[in-house]
């Protein structure tokens, strides 16, 4: 339908004039009258059985929500719950999960029409290791099940990439190291980790990934091991920081597959 509503106006009759018009010929003349007008009208409105809809204002063009199947939204939104089950880091008697689960959120739920349409969640745990504390780990992600208008949802994904592994840095007052092609990397279509010191004596390992349409950052932050406060080349906290790089791994190894096998193409 174009801009300008070809819908004519239609014209009232005064009641007097109307009352006035009797019967026989004034009847019949005011008959066709308005059954032209509804004919007019009818040719102005597009059948919904035709196929053809009205065009947006302004010719933007409307993005419809993909269709997801729910088990495939379900499972998504519980990467966390089976982290608890599968990661060997998780595996112990005294780790805890906080906050509880089912905090997922999917924005066809908390925001129906909203575009794009995604489904994000964020957890945390604090893992202890032989009655020692290891450190609090956190996963938070994002998966893109839809694009929006002139974006792709792996556009999308991949701007948020970018975000995390700049925020991974700059929110740091020390980068330790920087990894291009972290420990877990493989399966991976974009990956980045490094260590760095947010504060004096916290040790802190970022890793930003993404599969298919889906980003999100893994992080480990513990209190740095006993007389490793020297700088790297000087040993520093090495043997911590191979410790925390394979139980991340152990942690986006799942996660990375999990994305990889049910965000659809």
């Amino acid at each position: 339908m174009s801009d300008k509503d070809s819908t004519p106006k239609k014209r009232e009759i005064p009641g007097r004039r109307a009352f006035s018009a009797g019967y026989g010929l004034g009847s019949l003349i005011t008959l066709v009258t308005i059954g032209s007008i509804v004919g007019v009208v009818r040719l102005g409105i597009p059948d919904s059985g035709s196929g053809e809809s009205a065009s947006p204002p302004n010719g933007e063009r409307e993005v419809s929500a993909p269709s997801v199947a729910p088990e495939l939204v379900d499972g998504i939104a519980e990467v966390c719950g089976r982290l608890d089950e599968e990661a060997e880091l998780f595996s112990g008697p005294r780790t805890q999960r906080v906050p509880p689960e089912d905090s997922a959120v999917d924005s066809a739920t908390a925001s129906p029409g909203a575009q794009p349409r995604t489904v994000e969640d964020r957890c945390e745990w604090a893992v202890h290791r032989q009655d020692e504390r290891f450190g609090a780990v956190a996963l938070e992600y994002t998966a893109f099940l839809g694009g929006s208008a002139g974006e792709s949802k792996e556009a999308a994904a991949e701007e948020l990439f970018r975000e995390k592994k700049l925020d991974a840095r700059v929110e740091s007052e020390e980068v330790l190291e920087v990894f291009t092609s972290p420990e877990g990397s493989g399966s991976l279509d974009k990956s980045y980790a490094v260590f760095t010191e947010p504060s004096a004596g916290v040790l802190r390992y970022s890793f930003v990934g993404m599969q298919q349409s889906a980003a999100f950052v893994v992080e480990v932050e513990a209190d740095k091991a006993d007389g490793s406060d020297g700088p790297l080349e000087e040993g520093g906290p090495v043997e911590q920081m191979n410790e925390i790089k394979l139980a991340v791994r152990d942690i986006v190894d799942p996660v990375g597959s999990d994305f990889g096998r049910m965000i659809p193409d």
